[in-house]
């Protein structure tokens, strides 16, 4: 802080403030393609893992350049990631029935998976 005479006569008083602890939020990063930690076979249930059937809904699959569940996988067309979350944008797909997850959410040992579609209190457990 200090005093400062103006050329009025008027003394100003200049406060100045440092912005070192101040730390501003991270740019998301944007990319085409999904992050390597988060590809794989994540399920509800491990019982579903490697088994092939009409409970796909129980598993989610996610590689670098698509996410699937179900009877669907979607395209990614944007990943913005920020930190261990994932907001994805996919390309349009006009005949599925299920609507694509919107993000992913890492664990920070990276055995469990969340997203924006299925419960947010357990995730999805990843695959062997």
């Amino acid at each position: 802080m200090r005093h400062v005479m103006s050329k009025n006569g008027l003394s100003l008083l200049i406060i100045s403030v440092a912005l070192g602890g101040c730390v501003a939020a991270p740019t998301p990063q944007v990319s085409p393609t999904i992050p390597a930690e988060f590809w794989g076979e994540w399920t509800l249930d491990t019982e579903f893992c490697g088994h092939d059937g009409d409970d796909l809904d129980q598993r989610i699959f996610v590689e670098a350049e698509y996410v699937g569940y179900f009877e669907n996988t979607y395209d990614v067309e944007t990943v913005r990631r920020a930190g261990n979350v994932l907001s994805v944008s996919y390309a349009p797909k006009p005949d599925a029935d299920i609507l694509p997850v919107e993000y992913l959410r890492l664990s920070p040992d990276g055995d469990r998976l969340f997203t924006s579609g299925k419960p947010e209190a357990t995730g999805f457990a990843r695959c062997p």
